[in-house]
């Protein structure tokens, strides 16, 4: 790289906010994950019972919703871990630029 090259995965300017939010909703859900296990509870099954868990915890707090492709975000559980992602800039799920914590290596 050159001086006046920039990285490939440069985030531009206009990204810059969506890719806050994102940051911070998946901060929010996996704290949320976080606790359950924790406390002994199991980790949601499916996305769908994750979002339940969402709205029980957070009755007057909107659902969380990916700022790149308008939907839920990621998610899937294995054992007692779990992954959550964005799809990130190019709206597509599970490809390079996504925003990803995996339980697995991710430590809060």
């Amino acid at each position: 790289m050159t001086a006046n090259s920039l990285p490939v995965e440069t985030v531009t300017i206009e990204r810059w906010p969506a890719m806050q939010i994102a940051r911070a909703d998946i901060g929010a859900l996996s704290t949320l994950l976080d606790t359950r296990r924790a406390a002994g509870d199991v980790l949601p099954w499916d996305t769908n019972e994750l979002y339940a868990v969402w709205s029980e915890r957070n009755p007057d707090a909107p659902e969380p919703r990916d700022p790149f492709d308008g939907g839920r975000y990621g998610y899937r559980t294995r054992d007692d871990h779990y992954q959550l992602w964005s799809s990130g800039p190019d709206g597509e799920s599970r490809t390079s630029d996504d925003v990803l914590v995996d339980s697995r290596v991710t430590r809060r």
